[in-house]
């Protein structure tokens, strides 16, 4: 819907039907034929070509995978779960990548950017550790919080009920990786100055108890 403009019920890209399709123009190859030179950086692996949402872009980076590899080894969890080191989902590369491609573009066209930071997404814990303990109870230890925000992480996709206390502590994770993010977008304006239209939003909320529902895959509300 960002990239074209239309309703789901319009463009027809949505949980039943994954890819966009191709005669749907999007805001990159509009800009593209424009003479905009056109780049994407994602750390979302929903940002891919197999779903025609980087149609359009010139320079496409898919920062999302690392860290995805990442979480599916078993020793790199279990790795993780006793030393409970700093993560990264992306966002270090996401933003190296875009001072690389700013440092080597052509600078006499106009451009458009296109990024998708995703560490306020869950799991909130895999965060640099500034981050997640910014907002968090230090008497909790860093293990206990990677447990938490794994409950949290099952109970918001599956839209499960969580208790009290992990909801609140999921909370202040999820504000911790807000922050991280925050501070991954400074550099990213710093870098690119004043002179571009810059627009800062988010492609969904999270439910964390309001009308008993949890996340944001099963809970549309009336």
């Amino acid at each position: 819907s960002l990239f074209t403009g239309l309703l789901a019920s319009h463009h027809g890209a949505h949980t039943e039907h994954l890819a966009l399709d191709s005669h749907h123009p999007t805001l990159a190859e509009l800009l593209g034929s424009h003479g905009y030179e056109t780049a994407n950086f994602t750390g979302n692996a929903w940002i891919g070509p197999g779903i025609g949402l980087t149609r359009g872009f010139q320079r496409s980076q898919e920062s999302w995978r690392r860290y995805h590899v990442d979480i599916m080894l078993l020793g790199s969890r279990v790795y993780r779960a006793l030393l409970a080191p700093d993560w990264d989902k992306g966002g270090a590369e996401t933003v190296a990548g875009i001072h690389r491609w700013l440092s080597t573009r052509d600078t006499s066209r106009p451009y458009f950017l296109f990024v998708n930071i995703y560490e306020p997404h869950g799991p909130y814990q895999h965060v640099p550790r500034e981050f997640r303990r910014r907002f968090t109870d230090p008497d909790l230890s860093l293990r206990a919080l990677e447990a938490i925000g794994n409950r949290v992480m099952t109970a918001t996709q599956n839209g499960n009920p969580l208790s009290a206390e992990d909801a609140a502590i999921g909370l202040d994770l999820m504000d911790g990786a807000i922050a991280a993010s925050d501070s991954l977008l400074g550099e990213i304006l710093e870098r690119v100055g004043d002179e571009p239209i810059v627009v800062v939003l988010s492609d969904h909320g999270e439910l964390f108890g309001e009308h008993t529902l949890f996340g944001h895959s099963n809970t549309l509300y009336e």
